[in-house]
């Protein structure tokens, strides 16, 4: 049977004031953000020019890996090969620290977290360059033993670390990712942190790891060239977390203008697990 004018006026009627207040504009209460996850510096390393892997052996070697797998031949400056170079070291290393964890072991792989690759590239890399570093980076970490499947790969544009890290705090997942960034001039190199929840450090090592507090950068005007978007903050960052650090004192590293060209101001707080610093409201993670 069909329903009379005034069913359905009715119906009509005992909806409106709902639709009305939406209409309306009322506010609607925000979503709960979760609360923020506490990040450890498992390991950091560092690549610099005249220390790490021979520029023409590696170059041989990606070109040989990316011809295996069907990449085809890659056509890049003598400066991506370099950077590349430097970039790998630091990458080995903490691929090593990364392939130590527990759930690699004795088959525990349907709990292995997803290890997430973050590769922050210089901003003028083309397309197939930086889909070659970011598949190049993450081979390294099969070779210490992930799963491919358990592997997010990011080599995106313009990413900056304050971002990822306001990304990295907030999320829901579990925590385990490599950050890396590489500048392309002499001179700079190639910076990388292993960074991890509570839960994964454990799997890792005993530690105790630096708790990773806050990150901020100030920044300069134009510049001629465009460094993978804070190099500066992450290669200070590393330089400080790979010194030895007393176990009661917080670990406190500022870099102005005058020593980083490509940075103004970088101030990065980082503390054991028995020494948290309250940082100040300019020094929070911007997101």
């Amino acid at each position: 049977m069909q329903a009379s004018l005034k069913d359905i006026f009715l119906s009509v009627l005992k909806y409106w004031p709902r639709r009305k207040g939406a209409a309306a504009g009322k506010p609607v209460p925000p979503a709960a953000q979760p609360p923020a996850i506490p990040l450890r510096l498992v390991d950091a390393a560092m690549g610099s020019k005249g220390t790490d892997l021979d520029e023409q052996a590696l170059r041989a070697e990606i070109s040989a890996w990316m011809k295996a797998s069907g990449q085809g031949k890659l056509d890049a400056s003598a400066e991506y090969w370099r950077t590349m170079a430097l970039a790998t070291s630091a990458m080995r290393t903490l691929a090593a620290t990364a392939g130590k964890h527990g759930g690699l072991a004795d088959g525990a792989q349907p709990g292995l977290p997803h290890l997430q690759l973050i590769a922050l590239l210089p901003a003028e890399w083309k397309g197939p360059w930086r889909d070659a570093a970011g598949r190049w980076l993450q081979q390294q970490l099969l070779d210490a033993g992930w799963p491919q499947e358990r592997i997010l790969r990011n080599a995106r544009r313009n990413q900056h670390p304050t971002q990822v890290l306001a990304a990295l705090k907030y999320s829901t997942e579990p925590c385990l990712a490599v950050l890396l960034a590489c500048g392309a001039q002499a001179g700079e190199g190639a910076a990388a942190l292993l960074l991890a929840d509570d839960q994964q450090a454990v799997q890792i090592g005993a530690g105790p790891y630096p708790l990773l507090q806050s990150v901020a950068e100030g920044r300069t005007g134009p510049m001629a060239h465009t460094p993978a978007p804070g190099f500066a903050i992450l290669r200070t960052l590393a330089q400080q977390s790979t010194q030895p650090l007393p176990v009661d004192m917080p670990l406190v590293a500022a870099e102005t203008g005058q020593h980083a060209p490509h940075a103004s101001q970088a101030c990065f707080y980082a503390a054991p697990h028995t020494a948290q610093p309250t940082p100040q409201p300019a020094q929070l993670v911007r997101g």
